[in-house]
């Protein structure tokens, strides 16, 4: 009964739902208040991988707020890291001038180094793809004059090279765009300044256009939204639905008197109930409003039979968070109230060491390839979460363990119990003395 009547709603209230179904491809797409629907298991057309999904997947972040908060925490938790130049022989920290350290602490005019990450992370997770790029003057090599993170629905690829993912090099005609609003202003990038990261590369379309508009030339990652799209759909209409509930009558108000010749109950006239109306708008919870209401009138009130909790709109959100955090790599403990302090605890420190520390390690090297493509380097640039405070028990008790273990090799090897091989071995498994 109830959730016919919540169908009814969403079907006939114009100003919630302006329908309007077109064709992508193969698959019927239903476009509603500027989101866009279709049918789960139909393919999608080459076009939902273009302008359109681009522009709905900012939408999405912006306006659903467990994908918003999944993903901000994502991105908090990556720009945590502690970036340093070290010394590929032993490991350690190293002094240099290198144009690179001063361009990771402050990298542009208008962003410091943890603004800077945070962001760049957002476009990758938002989007899918995540670009790099080196403001370099022409002729001054690695004089780099700043870092930005390029907005990735302005940047565009292309390639005439039919069959370029199987070329020994990067062919010559791969070019990279920055368009700003059209065809017209769109300028060329030097690829040599660019650092292209992306996520699930496997939409592929052979195109004689060059592909300039669409994202399916293999070069592009695709934003992990795309198989959260009909989850994150559900989500809004869960929200979308339970605002529109809330603004349904409490209930109907009829008069309960019955004609004394007749015995059949009285209707109010027109006039009666706009002074009924305007009676009861005085009442209500704030202070203001008056909180008793005295009449002489025999009154009915038959209660709104729709119950928002019925409906289970709050199990919708749940169990739409909990598909984001999967496909993000994203502990459910963390965004959940009902977590306790140390499952969050373990969530996090799981997190950071199955998804935030390979994630930033790539990015490292990714930055360690462009920087010195040849390997001819004696330094290389370094990303720690050691000095974060989840981490800081872990490092007490490998002090105390060290420091055992160190007092009793000492001991056997004053008595001859061990040769310094074996001393070296055992240190070794703390990773200790291995370069």
């Amino acid at each position: 009964m109830e959730k016919h009547i919540i169908l009814n709603i969403i079907q006939k209230s114009a100003s919630y739902l302006t329908s309007l179904v077109t064709n992508w491809g193969n698959a019927t797409v239903t476009q509603m208040n500027g989101s866009y629907f279709y049918g789960i298991g139909e393919s999608i057309g080459s076009e939902y991988w273009g302008e359109q999904s681009y522009a709905q997947y900012l939408k999405n972040f912006i306006e659903i707020p467990e994908l918003n908060a999944i993903i901000n925490y994502r991105a908090q938790c990556e720009s945590n890291a502690k970036f340093e130049i070290v010394s590929k022989e032993t490991g350690k920290p190293v002094k240099n001038n290198e144009p690179i350290i001063r361009i990771l602490r402050r990298p542009n005019w208008f962003q410091g180094q943890k603004e800077f990450w945070i962001q760049s992370s957002l476009f990758r997770h938002i989007y899918g793809n995540e670009y790099l790029y080196f403001l370099t003057p022409l002729g001054m090599g690695t004089n780099f004059k700043g870092l930005y993170t390029l907005p990735p629905d302005m940047v565009y690829i292309t390639c005439k090279t039919k069959k370029f993912f199987l070329e020994a090099s990067m062919p010559d005609d791969i070019k990279y765009y920055f368009r700003y609003r059209n065809e017209a202003d769109r300028q060329e990038l030097n690829i040599k300044d660019i650092i292209h990261l992306n996520d699930n590369r496997v939409i592929f379309k052979a195109d004689d256009s060059n592909m300039v508009n669409t994202r399916t030339n293999y070069l592009y990652g695709t934003s992990k939204q795309a198989s959260l799209t009909p989850v994150l759909e559900n989500l809004r209409i869960a929200h979308e639905a339970r605002g529109t509930l809330r603004q349904l009558p409490v209930g109907i108000l009829s008069n309960n008197s019955n004609d004394i010749t007749t015995g059949r109950s009285v209707s109010m006239d027109e006039k009666e109930k706009e002074n009924l109306q305007a009676q009861l708008s005085k009442y209500g919870v704030s202070q203001s409003k008056r909180r008793l209401i005295i009449t002489n009138m025999n009154l009915k009130l038959n209660a709104n039979p729709v119950n928002i909790r019925n409906l289970m709109l709050y199990e919708e959100n749940e169990e739409g968070a909990k598909a984001i955090c999967r496909a993000y790599s994203v502990p459910f403990e963390l965004v959940d109230k009902n977590s306790t302090y140390e499952n969050r605890v373990q969530a996090e420190r799981g997190l950071y060491q199955n998804t935030i520390i390979p994630y930033v390690n790539e990015k490292v090297s990714a930055i360690n390839m462009f920087l010195d493509p040849d390997g001819n380097k004696s330094w290389e640039l370094k990303a720690s979460f050691d000095h974060l405070a989840i981490f800081s028990e872990d490092i007490e008790k490998r002090a105390i363990t060290l420091n055992t273990l160190v007092t009793a090799l000492n001991s056997a090897l004053e008595v001859g119990a061990i040769t310094i091989q074996d001393y070296k071995i055992e240190l070794a498994k703390f990773n200790i003395g291995t370069k």
